[in-house]
C-alpha cells in the first residue's frame, strides 16, 4: 500500500486590515508634539503590500501632487467611520 504524499505546512497569510479603494485617515507623525503634525489626512488605499504596508494617495489639495502618493505602515492608518 502506498501512503498519500505529505503536503508541506500551509503558510499562514495575514489578511490586510484595509482593502484597495478603502478610505482611511493617514497620520504621518501620530506622536508629534505639534497639533498640525499630528492631524490626520484623508487617503485612499491604492495597493496592499507586504509587511503591513500600503500604497496610499493622500487627498490634500494643499500638498504638492508629487507628495500625495506614499508607502505607509499600517500603524499610521486609521479607519474612517
Amino acid at each position: 500500500k502506498r501512503s498519500a504524499p505529505s503536503l508541506p505546512p500551509r503558510s499562514v497569510t495575514k489578511v490586510s486590515q484595509y482593502r484597495v479603494d478603502e478610505w482611511v485617515m493617514y497620520h504621518q507623525f501620530p506622536d508629534a508634539e505639534t497639533e498640525s503634525l499630528r492631524v490626520g489626512k484623508r487617503a485612499v488605499i491604492l495597493d496592499c503590500l507586504k509587511n503591513n504596508r500600503y500604497e496610499i494617495y493622500i487627498d490634500d489639495p494643499n500638498l504638492d501632487q508629487k507628495w500625495r502618493r506614499k508607502i505607509a505602515n499600517e500603524e499610521n492608518l486609521k479607519p474612517i467611520d
